[in-house]
Formats: structure tokens, sequence, C-alpha cells
């Protein structure tokens, strides 16, 4: 499993997700705080960690004006299935394609996306991420909040 997440341009991010051997691919924009609408829907599905938890939500990330839509819903106690579809136009729901639709360990999704934060934040900093990203600052808090999840278990 990987996860690679870059920062390519103002306000731009592109990288990957590899489950079990399948890729999907994406690119993101300033439109929507990406990386923390992403681990705001993974902390909902923890109860260990979330006040108020859920079997599944989603979050967009924008391309202008396609996009993905990103589906996670746990299985079971340990088992999450992500579902990344992609559109030409995000907003008008046209044109859609199932880029994954994948189980696996809820633990072991979010040590992968906690190691690919761990390489943004030690490529740009805080700082330097903000002057890229523009609209949004890294999502310190609640990457902390996962960082921790997965020390302590």
């Amino acid at each position: 499993m990987r996860f690679e997440y870059k920062l390519s341009g103002k306000g731009w991010a592109e990288g990957f997700i590899e489950i079990n051997s399948n890729i999907a691919y994406f690119t993101t924009s300033y439109l929507t705080d990406a990386l923390d609408d992403m681990l705001k829907a993974l902390i909902l599905l923890i109860p260990e960690i979330s006040t108020y938890p859920v079997s599944a939500t989603h979050f967009e990330w924008h391309e202008e004006p396609g996009g993905t839509l990103w589906n996670l819903r746990r299985v079971r106690e340990d088992m999450l299935n992500i579902e990344i579809v992609s559109f030409e136009d995000l907003l008008k729901r046209k044109k859609e394609t199932i880029d994954m639709n994948e189980t696996c360990s809820i633990i072991d999704f979010v040590k992968v996306i906690i190691h690919g934060l761990d390489l943004v934040l030690s490529k740009y900093g805080a700082d330097g991420f903000k002057e890229e990203w523009v609209n949004h600052d890294f999502p310190m808090k609640n990457y902390f909040r996962l960082k921790s999840y997965i020390t302590n278990r």
C-alpha cells in the first residue's frame, strides 16, 4: 500500500494511492482544504478518536471542473472500503469513472496516509506548505490526532 501527495504548483497537488496493487491517480486544487477534508473523514470512522463516529463518510477533491469523490466505509471494526470515483465535471456529476474500489485494514490505510503526509511536512514544513497551497494551512491538528492514534496502537 502506498500514498503519495505532492504539491505541484500554487494551489495544486497531485499524487496517487495504491491498495492491493490497484492504483488511483488524483489531482486536487485550492478549492477545498483537501488534506484536512481527508483527515477529518478518517477521524470520523475511528471510534477511539471520534466523538461521534460514523460507519461511512466521503470527501471531494476538485480539479476544476473535474475531480474525485472518495467514499470511505467501515466494513468491519478493522476494515475499510475505499471507493474513488472520478468525474469529468464534479459539481454536475458528469461522466463518472470508478478509479478504485478496494478494502484494506483501516490502521494500515491511516499509516500509509500519515507516512505520505510526513514526507510532505518534511519537504515543505508548515510555512512552506501554506505558501504553496495558498488558501489553507497544513492540517496539523488532525495530522497529529491520527499520528498519535497509529503510534499508540
